[in-house]
Formats: C-alpha cells, structure tokens, sequence
C-alpha cells in the first residue's frame, strides 16, 4: 500500500502492477503513516486524522482501457468519418469504400492506465488469408490492394504482462468492381449476344 499526493493506491506484488486508486486525497491532509493489521485492514493515520479501509469491501479494479482508431485514410482521403456501433461498444464502421480507392491506412489509440508504454498489438481481417498479425509496438496499419467484400478489421492490444487488456472491432465495405457490376454484366450479355449473332450470319 502506497500514500501518494493524490490519493490511496495498492500495488500488487504478484502481478508487479499498480491495482486501483481507492480514494483521492483531502486537500490540505497528508498521510503520516500506513499499516495494516491482522485482518487485512489498512490504517492510514494523519495530522487530526485516522482512516481506515476494510479491504473486503474494496471493489474488484476493472479494466477501462479501450482501442480507438484514428488518423484513417483511404486512398488519398484523410477526411473519414467513424461510426461507433450501437450493437457493442468496442464496435465502429466506417462508410463504404469504392474499389478504385481500395487500401485504408490508420493508427491505433489505447490509453491503458500504467501500461501505454508497453502496449503491443496484433490485427487481422477476417476472411483474409494473411492471418493474425504478430504482436508490436507499431500502433499503425496498412492494407492495400483489398478485394471487394465486406470486413471486419479485428484489433488486440498486450500490455507488459502478456495479458490482453482492450479489443475493438472495426467494420467497413469495399464496394465492387465496375467489371463485376449488374450493368458489366448486361453490356457482357449483349456483347455475347451480338457476336453470335454475327457468327450465326457469316456461317450462313
């Protein structure tokens, strides 16, 4: 258990982590000493203070780290718009990209409280043979050449104890080809329509 300027924290010995803050400093109280006693209490004792903390009342810390997505461009176009997904809210979309702009560039944002400088991460899209991509430093991701489809960019992030802290899903669309449109398709049934009837005339 550590008294700092802002307040209360514990330190876990096993995990070599900062757990929680359980409560934030009195402004003008400074804590004089700490202890704790047999029953797992913790007392904190100040200058016309005493504070103590039943430890089996203190929550379970949750992890509030989350992944975002920022500086996305596509093809040349920098000025996209994200939306978060109402469904899950590690969940966002992005509008649907034509296939003549086909690539989607972006960095990554985790700000994971006593970790972001140990921060790894790891990527894959779905339905893609590439894979799972290996765990890095590099908060950036580039795909170019993308089929047309649609995807779903699935983004992990490994803090300094090889534990997975945030997950986050990115969800977008990369439109046609004009070669595989229904219009391609009618003009390639008129061309093969027209050529046999040209074959069907010569022959006669």
């Amino acid at each position: 258990w550590y008294s700092l300027e802002n307040g209360l924290v514990s330190y876990n010995i096993s995990t070599r982590k900062v757990e929680t803050k359980y409560f934030n400093r009195l402004s003008g109280i400074s804590a004089e000493d700490i202890d704790v006693d047999s029953r797992g209490n913790v007392w904190v004792s100040a200058f016309k203070n005493l504070v103590a903390i039943d430890t089996s009342l203190v929550p379970i810390p949750t992890n509030d780290a989350h992944i975002f997505f920022r500086d996305i461009v596509i093809g040349n176009d920098s000025l996209v718009p994200i939306v978060k997904k109402t469904d899950s809210e590690n969940s966002y979309a992005l509008p649907a990209i034509p296939f003549t702009h086909n690539s989607l560039k972006l960095r990554i944002a985790c700000p994971a409280y006593n970790t972001i400088e140990n921060l790894q991460f790891s990527f894959e899209i779905a339905g893609l043979k590439d894979g799972r991509s290996r765990w890095t430093n590099a908060p950036y991701i580039n795909f170019s050449y993308l089929p047309w489809g649609s995807f779903v960019l699935k983004v992990f992030a490994l803090d300094a104890d090889k534990k997975i802290v945030a997950k986050a899903n990115l969800h977008f669309v990369v439109g046609t080809p004009y070669y595989f449109t229904i219009w391609a398709f009618i003009v390639y049934a008129i061309l093969a329509a027209f050529i046999v009837f040209i074959a069907v005339m010569l022959n006669s």
